[in-house]
């Protein structure tokens, strides 16, 4: 099945969606992505960097386009933690590029999320705006409904902000 999405030019990209076959390879890169995500999850993120990175860098070495979009959307979540956006856009920027690739849609939607949010705390609404408006409409073949709503919660509040809605807030926000 073929996905048609707005790409980042304001073109429009196709995106071949799908499973594919399991490799030799995948061990060992679930093993670095494993390994990388205990470290974010334990608040590590410069180490978790680390991990990701070298995962990305071999899995493109490899042309494991799956591999490397995912290692690399992480690596950008890691330094969103960090609050360093310049590195997290170009990390979820490349990412974007392998999952198209790779035809991973679960990763193309969550990277564009992840821009989406990144692109709010730089005050680039019009770039958040855009990358809600390639994400919102992805839909993954294995995607859960709680991955769905906070995805497009986060698709959302993007979206408000780019409109200037000042208002939107986090839905657990006490105000």
């Amino acid at each position: 099945r073929r996905v048609l999405f707005r790409s980042g030019c304001g073109g429009k990209s196709s995106v071949r969606a799908g499973e594919r076959q399991p490799r030799e390879t995948d061990k060992e890169f679930e093993r670095t992505r494993v390994s990388g995500t205990a470290l974010f999850r334990n608040g590590e993120y410069r180490k978790a960097v680390k991990e990701f990175s070298a995962g990305a860098e071999k899995a493109g070495k490899a042309g494991e386009w799956l591999w490397q979009g995912r290692m690399l959307a992480n690596e950008g979540g890691a330094y969103m933690m960090l609050g360093e956006n310049r590195p997290a856009i170009r990390r979820l920027l490349a990412a974007r590029t392998a999952a198209e690739k790779a035809g991973d849609l679960l990763t193309l939607q969550g990277v564009e999320g992840n821009l989406a949010s990144v692109y709010v705390l730089t005050g680039d609404y019009e770039a958040a705006a855009a990358a809600a408006g390639r994400g919102a409409p992805i839909r993954p073949p294995k995607e859960t409904p709680e991955y769905r709503t906070r995805t497009l919660i986060a698709f959302g509040r993007a979206m408000a902000k780019a409109r200037g809605d000042r208002k939107s807030t986090r839905l657990n926000s006490s105000h």
